[in-house]
């Protein structure tokens, strides 16, 4: 949690894609592709995809919190394309049930990395089994709450990764919500 307000200042990205998610407050980015100040709020979900080259700055408002990692397209091709910028408010990803979309099926963002898919999950009090595929990692990040795991306790801003499983048991001991970041063990590019 970002306790005051602060800026990241302009800085350069090429080649990768970074995508920021709002989980609490208020943001604001700037880019030399839009050349304006943007605000995102709660939610709210910003991809850049650098292409041949982007800067951007952000300014954190105080009490405010994001999630931002970057993906490896293949370099070989997005070095060479023009940046792309994208917002998305939170009310329009899809929503099922208790999990909303970010990447993936449906969505209105899509990655040049292959085959992500990124879903929030909104959690209850319970237990819960998620099915592992083989052929990818599963990324979890607990944005909130509490869960159980094999005896192990996992709090707010845990990262975990299941791989080799088959599936992902878990019970939730306090309310919360949860990001799962879906990544293929094998690509059809060289990463770097």
């Amino acid at each position: 949690m970002q306790k005051k307000n602060s800026v990241i200042g302009l800085h350069p990205h090429r080649g990768f894609e970074i995508m920021s998610i709002v989980l609490e407050g208020n943001i604001q980015h700037y880019d030399t592709l839009l050349k304006q100040w943007i605000p995102l709020e709660k939610g709210d979900v910003q991809l850049i995809q650098s292409g041949s080259g982007i800067s951007h700055a952000e300014a954190m408002q105080n009490e405010s919190e994001i999630f931002q990692i970057w993906f490896n397209p293949d370099l070989r091709k997005t070095l060479s394309h023009p940046a792309k910028y994208l917002d998305v408010k939170g009310k329009d990803l899809p929503q099922t049930n208790h999990i909303t979309t970010i990447v993936g099926k449906d969505s209105p963002i899509q990655l040049e990395s292959e085959k992500i898919e990124i879903t929030e999950i909104a959690l209850q009090v319970g237990k819960f089994q998620i099915d592992i595929e083989k052929e990818f990692y599963y990324s979890f990040y607990l944005i909130e709450g509490e869960l159980m795991i094999h005896q192990d306790s996992v709090s707010k801003d845990d990262f975990f990764i299941v791989e080799d499983e088959e599936s992902l048991n878990y019970e939730v001991l306090v309310n919360g919500r949860m990001l799962c970041i879906k990544s293929p063990v094998t690509l059809s590019y060289p990463v770097y």
